[in-house]
């Protein structure tokens, strides 16, 4: 397996050799640990993109907008775009667009502002991520009744929080809420499958052809 390693040691040639023809790259524990830069991974990226080898940026993240993530790797010393990047929330507004759902939201609200144009009156879907601070008693008490209202309940889960207290925080909610009973939930939806095809279709038109790597740091 490459890694962005291999690139800083000037591997980059064995990479054009190989046989795959697109790079994933894991932003949390690849290029940042927190709010810090890993070292080696400014001057590794850039030796990516100078290369012109197709690749996006991937996260779990959902605390923040594409937009404010862009910032953070700005202010960090990665020169990003929106374009590079794939996350959950753009992933969501497109199957809420899709599906004519009217979202009522439990996320951060440093996340809300992609939801701006999205029509929220008489919810019929729950959006949880990983809202943090905002995991309060009312927040869930709102969302259960939320729930409790629809004809279809649907919750929809953007996965795991950014640290071990906020994931714990996010299954927490995501089971107590897939299974009130008088939620009469039906649905439990996951973007994995989504996530995947659309950065498939990003990467290249021949699926087919396309082999990826997500690349690790230390991973040889």
């Amino acid at each position: 397996m490459y890694s962005l390693l291999s690139v800083r040691l000037g591997k980059m040639k064995d990479l054009f050799c190989s046989p795959v023809k697109g790079v994933l790259i894991d932003i949390s524990g690849v290029l940042k640990d927190g709010n810090k830069a890993i070292p080696g991974s400014i001057e590794a990226f850039k030796r990516l993109q100078d290369s012109k080898f197709p690749f996006r940026l991937v996260t779990n993240e959902t605390q923040t907008t594409v937009k404010g993530l862009v910032k953070k790797l700005h202010n960090l010393g990665f020169n990003v775009n929106e374009k590079d990047i794939f996350a959950p929330i753009p992933a969501v507004i497109k199957i809420v667009k899709n599906e004519n759902l009217h979202p009522f939201l439990l996320l951060h609200p440093d996340a809300l502002e992609d939801f701006s144009d999205i029509d929220k009156n008489h919810p019929n879907c729950v959006i949880l991520g990983d809202a943090d601070y905002c995991f309060t008693y009312d927040a869930m008490n709102n969302a259960f009744r939320a729930l409790m209202q629809m004809e279809k309940p649907i919750l929809i889960s953007l996965g795991k929080g950014m640290t071990a207290a906020s994931s714990g925080k996010v299954q927490q909610f995501c089971t107590s809420l897939n299974n009130f009973e008088n939620c009469r939930l039906t649905k439990l939806k996951t973007l994995h499958a989504y996530l995947n095809d659309a950065l498939l279709s990003r990467l290249t038109k021949r699926k087919d052809k396309l082999i990826l790597f997500l690349l690790y740091l230390f991973l040889m």
